[in-house]
């Protein structure tokens, strides 16, 4: 018979083989926890800065509110002031109109 050459395999018996499959599964076990951890991590983080922010829109939302209604009522002010000027000038304007209507007022006018 003729001398058959065996190559030595990286791993030179079975058991070493099953130790180096062992210890990648491990790793991948390890490095799928860490992924999972960090994945987990970065979900909270996330709703976390939903909800910092979601908190700020109410403030915002809220203090907007607030502002439109002192708007209204400054305007309501304003409109109220401009009216009750408008009928002061009407009626002033009615009491010369009645001045120069009156007997007395054709006399002076006269």
């Amino acid at each position: 018979m003729e001398n058959v050459t065996v190559t030595t395999p990286q791993y030179p018996d079975f058991g070493a083989l099953l130790e180096s499959i062992k210890e990648n599964g491990r790793r991948m076990d390890e490095n799928y926890a860490r992924y999972l951890a960090e994945r987990k991590k970065q979900e909270a983080e996330r709703k976390e800065q939903e909800a910092k922010w979601q908190a700020e829109r109410k403030e915002q939302e809220a203090k907007r509110q607030v502002e439109r209604k002192e708007w209204e009522a400054e305007m309501k002010a304003s409109n109220d002031r401009l009216n009750k000027i408008s009928a002061d000038t009407n009626r002033a304007i009615k009491d010369m109109k009645n001045v120069f209507t009156t007997q007395w007022g054709r006399l002076v006018e006269a």
